[in-house]
């Protein structure tokens, strides 16, 4: 008789050979993006954002569960200077709500896929706990087959997420062009404040030649304190519109990075999907014969627990993605009001 005992003997193998374990690589980012993810999935904040994800009947929430919200930024946006750097800003939290609904939708999609392999499992669980395989167990399996055979892959084979993938790498590229440009501006400020200093101090050692020599030390005392004022207020912006340009940048970085994981994995499953439906196929086509039915069944067998893993990654990128998400437009927006304070 062939159970799900035998069939499990190869599953460790087989899984190994398909994945490879990069947690076991030495090199030093490996280890510390392991170990942020591994310091973040612990974190109060995203268990929390998690179970609220999961509790969701639909993915019309996806509003409600931003933080800060639209209504906030849009508020904390119409009180700054209509900049092109206001613009950019802008344009990151609009990507950022659009990455939201779509991580939200793909988590809608692992729940249809539990639910298109939930009679496989129970019929795993069933074989494993039987002694003898009867006809009519063959003909429940070949009815579990027809209905997952009939399901549509709840995974697309492409998603929009490369379309905002390409959006966040080209908003990257000019917030970097003008962080470029803001530094070199800063740079600008304080080469000129220092030759203000020195020009000042040169005027005043003229000055103090054809006067008095007592007055020196004031004057000079004098030329330095005035000369960074002319400048201060304008590098004091700069400096401000740096650090939302660097947050900013930031975090369209990581968010691009978070997405071209969850494409990927997103790409794994639909593959996996249609391998499981072309099996499942090849079972049907040559009706209720037992052979290819059992044959079937045990390849099944073997891969759905890397199956159930995969689909346990997706759903937890998709939470760290939204986590990520609602920590990056509260950062972005405290560098907003922070330049509205000068």
């Amino acid at each position: 008789m062939l159970n799900c005992l035998y069939f499990k003997s190869s599953t460790s193998s087989s899984a190994s050979t398909q994945i490879p374990n990069h947690s076991q690589e030495n090199t030093p980012t490996t280890q510390n993006v392991s170990g942020e993810f591994n310091l973040t999935v612990q974190a109060n904040s995203y268990s929390e954002i998690r179970s609220k994800i999961q509790g969701l009947p639909n993915s019309h929430g996806e509003v409600h569960l931003l933080s800060p919200d639209r209504e906030c930024v849009q508020e904390a946006l119409a009180n700054t200077e209509n900049t092109t750097l206001t613009r950019l800003i802008s344009t990151y939290f609009n990507h950022s709500e659009t990455a939201s609904e779509l991580c939200l939708h793909l988590h809608q999609r692992v729940k249809q896929a539990r639910a298109m392999y939930a009679p496989l499992l129970e019929l795993f669980n069933l074989i494993d706990s039987i002694h003898i395989i009867t006809d009519s167990h063959y003909d429940h399996t070949f009815d579990i087959f027809l209905e997952f055979h009939s399901n549509n892959n709840p995974f697309p084979d492409s998603t929009n997420l490369t379309n905002i993938r390409t959006s966040l790498t080209d908003l990257k590229k000019q917030l970097d062009n003008r962080l470029a440009k803001s530094s070199s501006r800063i740079r600008n400020f304080r080469c000129a404040t220092t030759g203000s200093a020195v020009c000042l101090v040169a005027m005043t050692v003229g000055v103090v030649a054809a006067t008095v020599a007592v007055t020196v030390h004031a004057i000079v005392a004098l030329a330095f304190a005035a000369a960074p004022v002319c400048g201060a207020y304008s590098e004091r912006r700069e400096v401000a519109r740096l650090a939302q340009l660097d947050a900013a940048a930031k975090v369209a970085y990581v968010l691009n990075n978070d997405l071209d994981t969850i494409d990927r994995l997103v790409e794994r499953l639909h593959t996996a999907v249609e391998g499981d439906k072309l099996l499942v196929r090849f079972g049907l086509e040559r009706g209720r014969e037992r052979y290819p039915i059992m044959e079937v069944l045990k390849q099944l067998c073997k891969s759905h627990q890397n199956f159930l893993r995969q689909l346990d990654d997706l759903e937890e990128h998709v939470c760290l993605c939204f986590h990520t998400v609602n920590k990056a437009r509260s950062l972005l927006l405290q560098e907003i009001r922070n330049h509205q304070t000068l």
